[in-house]
């Protein structure tokens, strides 16, 4: 073999030994990057299980709706909106959890989520399937659900949060014990009605009841019995009261009155002259407790 004969076969061999090598090397990086995409597809699928948990365990209502109608719910939507086997959630239009008095106001904000893609926090009167209501807090999203555009209705339930709020005005304004209107609210609502009948031109009057000899009522029975005459006399000018007026507990044994008048002043003020012989009767007639009869008298001006 010539030497040029040999230098080819070297070059032939290098060049060879070469593209081996660079095959190996490039066989080496695919293998890693499909190792490393498949352990990016792993966590992305480990990563869409945990978000689906997520969802689907969620105490909150998560709903979603597309033209209008719900194509997903998860469970927390299901049991909140009382989903049964033959009564889904699926398939229902999203309005129908709602009270038909905010259908208009909530379509409103909805069709304006194309503006904004999101819409702030807004407490509604939900209604579930069985018909029976309660109160949610909504977040709404705009987002794409099988290639359409959909509306992401994230719901929490808001009901004790609401009934302790009325729970505490409740209390605010109402008498403890006879739960008639407390001192405050009386008197406030009393400085309301003569704004509005200073500014209609309507008569109106304020009447004040204290009972008498209540304390010795309290001294010889106890104040077990006399909460309860209190309690009575609260009542009884409750239901002898038009329902446009308001009785409120003063104080003690004392009661505000506000009687509001029509447009003649005559007929209103012979009106309230017969409402308060009615006060007067209902109040004073004897009451029965613990098996004693008590006479009840009181004043009124």
């Amino acid at each position: 073999m010539s030497d040029l004969e040999a230098r080819r076969l070297n070059r032939e061999i290098r060049a060879r030994e070469q593209a081996e090598e660079l095959l190996e090397k490039k066989s080496k990086e695919l293998y890693y990057k499909i190792q490393e995409n498949e352990k990016n597809l792993i966590a992305l699928k480990e990563s869409e299980e945990l978000h689906r948990i997520i969802v689907e365990f969620s105490p909150n209502s998560i709903i979603i709706s597309c033209e209008g109608k719900i194509v997903y719910a998860n469970s927390g939507a299901k049991q909140n909106y009382a989903e049964t086997a033959t009564n889904t959630l699926v398939g229902k239009p999203l309005l129908s959890l709602s009270i038909p008095e905010d259908h208009e106001i909530i379509q409103a904000k909805l069709n304006s989520i194309h503006e904004t893609s999101s819409l702030g926090e807004i407490e509604e009167t939900a209604l579930r399937l069985d018909g029976t209501t309660f109160f949610v807090a909504v977040r709404r999203h705009l987002m794409k659900h099988e290639g359409k555009e959909a509306i992401l209705s994230v719901a929490r339930d808001i009901s004790f949060r609401r009934e302790l709020q009325q729970q505490l005005s409740y209390q605010a304004t109402h008498d403890a014990l006879t739960q008639i209107s407390n001192r405050a609210h009386i008197l406030e609502c009393l400085d309301q009605a003569l704004h509005h009948a200073a500014r209609h031109s309507y008569p109106i009057w304020a009447g004040f009841i204290d009972l008498d000899e209540f304390k010795p009522i309290n001294d010889f029975y106890g104040h077990a019995v006399g909460d309860q005459v209190l309690i009575h006399v609260a009542n009884r000018i409750k239901t002898a009261l038009r329902a446009s007026d308001m009785v409120g507990r003063y104080g003690g044994d004392e009661f505000i009155i506000i009687l509001k008048g029509g447009p003649a002043e005559e007929q209103a003020t012979s009106l309230t002259e017969e409402l308060a012989t009615r006060i007067l009767q209902a109040v004073c007639q004897p009451l029965v407790i613990n098996s004693f009869t008590l006479n009840i008298s009181c004043s009124l001006g």
